[in-house]
């Protein structure tokens, strides 16, 4: 049911992403005044129907589940998500899957200004650039209007496996079981941070997670779709557990809206206290964690600075040596924290007191113990 709804949702989306592209071609005909209106309101209303799907203002399932989960792992927004599915669509039509970020932007804007304020999306910085998604060859750092764009190869032949359905290297999703404990979550949670680390070993070599994984043999590209997998894995595995098994990591993001950065940032130290000779790790090493590339290091500081919510609400403490340096402090979590999230990891199973009343009520429905024997 899932595959045929991402199905579905793909298909319109690549459907209106068609529709936009044959209409900025339209318009470039030089329509009478009359049509060209026409023409630009309809332009204008797939726009808005495409960002609503993309900024999660529809339906749930509007986006398929591989691009749901890869815009929250890249942090983009609907724009960005556009750009990208723009280039898709263009590199599966067949015509040239190369485009000038200035004809890009243009299905994208209604406007020069908007065309403008746009480009910083296709900056080398930016995150579609940063990430691999989009691949850009840009002449100098101020052209992303005149430079070409398109779809990452290794992001494309990713979609075409998973339309498919062929080999992949990771669990499928549509067959892994609930969660039966908390210690059963936690070990699929310390694989995902292990995920992390080793990328992190890879991109930062001069940092503390070289250390843990010196010899790492992947790319760190099939280190980020290996994430993703295993991420997908988890929540499916979320969503089949019983609402009676409490999960101490689910009640805590639910309780402050954590995020997956945050939750990543959180378990590692959990699993620095319960693995490692120290609980503390350096604030930089976390937000490297975290980080796909030298720009994303930059844009994660927030997740540890003085506002942020894993300070603020206490979950994440810091040794402060140097008050001014605040990324050279040891991050640690506090005992209620950790008191919290191991809470039940070595408790013995309980019978629920509704469960006890369910199966009083049983009891008291049999009218002889054949019943109860037969009924076994």
């Amino acid at each position: 049911m899932k595959r045929d709804q991402d199905r579905t949702s793909l298909k319109r989306i690549l459907d209106l992403c068609q529709e936009v592209q044959q209409l900025s071609d339209a318009l470039a005909d030089g329509p009478s005044p009359g049509h060209r209106r026409r023409l630009r309101a309809r332009h204008a209303n797939l726009l808005k129907t495409l960002l609503e799907v993309f900024s999660g203002q529809t339906e749930s399932d509007a986006l398929p589940g591989l691009f749901r989960e890869l815009g929250r792992h890249h942090g983009l927004d609907a724009r960005e998500m556009l750009l990208l599915f723009l280039l898709l669509e263009r590199r599966i039509a067949g015509t040239d899957a190369i485009m000038e970020g200035r004809e890009l932007l243009q299905l994208l804007s209604e406007s020069s200004f908007d065309v403008l304020q746009n480009a910083a999306l296709l900056h080398g910085e930016a995150r579609l650039v940063a990430s691999g998604l989009i691949r850009a060859h840009l002449p100098h750092s101020d052209a992303a209007l005149e430079g070409e764009f398109r779809i990452s190869e290794r992001f494309y032949r990713r979609v075409y496996r998973r339309f498919h359905e062929r080999g992949s290297p990771e669990r499928s999703t549509q067959d892994v079981p609930a969660y039966e404990n908390a210690v059963d979550h936690y070990l699929d949670l310390r694989h995902l941070v292990n995920l992390y680390q080793k990328r992190a070993a890879l991109l930062f070599p001069q940092g503390y997670w070289l250390d843990l994984h010196p010899e790492v043999s992947e790319r760190p590209e099939d280190l980020d779709e290996a994430i993703v997998q295993v991420r997908q894995v988890v929540e499916r595995r979320e969503e089949l557990t019983s609402d009676k098994l409490s999960l101490p990591l689910v009640a805590l993001r639910g309780e402050f809206g954590l995020e997956s950065d945050e939750e990543v940032i959180i378990l590692a130290l959990l699993f620095q206290e319960l693995f490692a000779s120290s609980p503390l790790l350096e604030s930089a090493e976390l937000l490297r964690l975290v980080a796909s590339s030298d720009q994303d290091v930059f844009k994660k500081r927030s997740l540890l600075t003085a506002k942020s919510r894993l300070l603020e609400t206490g979950i994440i403490a810091l040794d402060v040596e140097l008050d001014d340096k605040q990324l050279l402090a040891g991050a640690y979590l506090p005992e209620w924290v950790s008191e919290r999230l191991l809470h039940q990891v070595d408790s013995p199973a309980v019978i629920r007191q509704d469960e006890r009343r369910e199966f009083h009520d049983y009891l008291e429905g049999l009218d002889s113990s054949e019943d109860f024997y037969r009924n076994l």
